[in-house]
């Protein structure tokens, strides 16, 4: 399928847009703002819904919307709270890893979901996407209620797909199964496989490593607790990933080459947005996800979780035989990525 077909395809990505600061370097994040910019870059019709405030982090972040070419209409502005912000320590004794305060009462918390769902009102959309984070506080979790309906609303048949995120300071584990709620496709961890199989009472390896065989039973057990769930992805770090389709047959998909690794930050949002990429496209499974995994290797090459020259993506549309969609370089100005 080439990327003019995908230009007929419609995303709503839903969650927080955010700053990681890194001392006094101030970098656009959020894991559904990281796959916003991703597909937006490959040519798919994305519309974010989020919530930022009325300061110098929102600035930021608009800055960012517009060097992606991303619409604005589904980000909101708060008066009063700040635009999200992370703070982002790097470990002294892994100069690749990081540590991560989330700071609370931040815009997204406050995503409006009568506004959300009035401009989704008209909108056929193939795919939603949402993670963990911006569920933590009641406003924003009834936003994303509405969206979901509005959604479904325009297509029953829309892929409901959840990147979840137990780590992070966005709910208790325990609840992994409401937050995750109607989801058609699942992305998980290693880590987070073991959480979820110990709250199902099933027995885990619990130790990063585990054999591919044990992991595969983990997960059946994960699908046999979620009926609507018709994928379950498993990312596994270095070892690639493995996913687990209903019907069909599990593929283990190794990450292949040698990724001289300047930090890991995004990798699994890369990794999410070439499987919806594939998704859309009608990619085997077997194909999107070694893709899926080699461009998460390359995010893992670059420092941040996307690249700072939008030429990067090129490299993909060549390699993977998609027409080149319209673009910014590094610059901002208009380009062709492919050209």
């Amino acid at each position: 399928m080439s990327m003019h077909d995908l230009s007929n395809k419609r995303v709503v990505i839903f969650g927080e847009m955010l700053v990681d600061v890194f001392g006094d370097s101030v970098v656009p994040g959020g894991a559904p703002f990281n796959v916003a910019r991703h597909l937006a870059a490959f040519g798919i019709d994305v519309r974010l819904i989020s919530r930022i405030g009325a300061d110098a982090h929102g600035d930021t972040l608009k800055r960012e919307l517009e060097r992606f070419g991303l619409g604005a209409a589904g980000v909101q502005c708060d008066a009063s709270l700040p635009t999200g912000v992370v703070k982002v320590w790097q470990d002294k004794e892994d100069t690749i890893g990081h540590r991560f305060e989330i700071l609370r009462n931040q815009a997204y918390d406050a995503i409006d979901g009568m506004e959300a769902s009035a401009l989704l009102k008209t909108v056929h959309a193939d795919l939603v996407y949402h993670g963990s984070l911006a569920q933590r506080a009641a406003p924003s979790r009834a936003a994303l209620a509405a969206t979901l309906s509005a959604v479904k609303q325009g297509n029953p048949s829309a892929v409901h797909f959840v990147d979840l995120n137990l780590r992070q300071d966005g709910g208790a584990t325990e609840d992994w199964r409401k937050l995750a709620r109607g989801a058609t496709a699942l992305k998980v961890s290693e880590e987070e496989l073991f959480v979820i199989c110990a709250s199902l009472g099933a027995d885990s390896a619990g130790a990063a490593g585990a054999p591919i065989q044990e992991l595969g039973r983990m997960a059946g057990a994960v699908l046999h607790a979620a009926p609507a769930l018709q994928l379950l992805v498993v990312t596994l770090g270095s070892r690639g990933c493995l996913a687990c389709p209903r019907q069909g047959k599990a593929i283990y998909a190794e990450t292949r080459g040698d990724i001289e690794v300047a930090d890991t930050v995004g990798a699994g949002d890369a990794f999410s947005s070439i499987m919806i990429l594939g998704m859309l496209a009608l990619w085997p499974l077997a194909q999107t996800v070694e893709r899926a995994n080699a461009f998460a290797a390359a995010i893992c090459g670059i420092r941040g979780s996307v690249p700072q020259d939008l030429r990067f993506y090129r490299q993909w549309v060549e390699a993977w035989g998609l027409d080149a969609p319209g673009t910014m370089d590094a610059g901002g100005a208009n380009r062709t990525i492919g050209g």
